[in-house]
């Protein structure tokens, strides 16, 4: 497993993503269905999650259309509206060319 280490805010700002939602949990003692928003390699939005805290580490269970369902570790950064931002931690590289190949698809070209 690579570290993908902690992305420079701007660069996971900037960085390809895929609006969803997409269909996800939040695993821990009981899992709790969230919605998923804005994913790219970086990280995401996880709504709504009242029960996430600024510098908690989650888990989250993602389905990605047409790749299937993913497992990542994260940590959550801060409230954007009704939904947390999480920042992904070590992520493999399997993982990562999924999450890749399901941005890519759903992103489309970019904006003139």
């Amino acid at each position: 497993m690579t570290d993908s280490g902690p992305p420079d805010r701007e660069d996971a700002r900037q960085s390809p993503r895929a609006a969803g939602p997409f269909e996800a949990y939040r695993l821990g003692a009981s899992d709790l269905q969230v919605r998923v928003r804005d994913l790219s390699v970086a990280g995401c939005l996880v709504e709504p999650d009242e029960e996430i805290y600024r510098g908690r580490h989650i888990r989250l269970q993602i389905d990605l259309p047409g790749e299937g369902w993913i497992t990542v570790q994260g940590d959550a950064l801060q409230r954007e509206g009704r939904a947390f931002a999480v920042r992904f931690i070590h992520l493999d590289e399997p993982t990562r060319a999924r999450i890749e190949r399901t941005v890519e698809r759903l992103s489309g070209p970019p904006p003139s």
